[in-house]
């Protein structure tokens, strides 16, 4: 549903969705980088930031480019997500 949210333009619930999802399976680095980037992108540059470490926890050679470049086919989706995580210092 964070992807869908995103998609969408709906970025409280991307959040959200994203959220619940964490709970669920908290060590998939993906629904991480989906919080994150919702929050970037509502200006919660500080809890973006905590998610972004949560990434990183998650899979230490994260990168932005090799996060979008493997999401290929909707740009319009996944370029929006690698330009939030930029704004918050994850690694290009």
């Amino acid at each position: 549903m964070a992807i869908a949210y995103h998609a969408s333009g709906d970025l409280p619930a991307a959040a959200e969705a994203a959220a619940k999802a964490i709970q669920a399976n908290p060590r998939f680095s993906f629904l991480h980088v989906l919080y994150a980037s919702a929050l970037s992108r509502l200006d919660r540059v500080s809890d973006a930031r905590e998610a972004a470490a949560r990434i990183l926890e998650c899979e230490a050679d994260f990168t932005i480019s090799r996060f979008v470049r493997s999401h290929t086919g909707r740009a319009d989706i996944w370029e929006p997500i690698g330009d939030a995580l930029r704004l918050i210092g994850l690694p290009e």
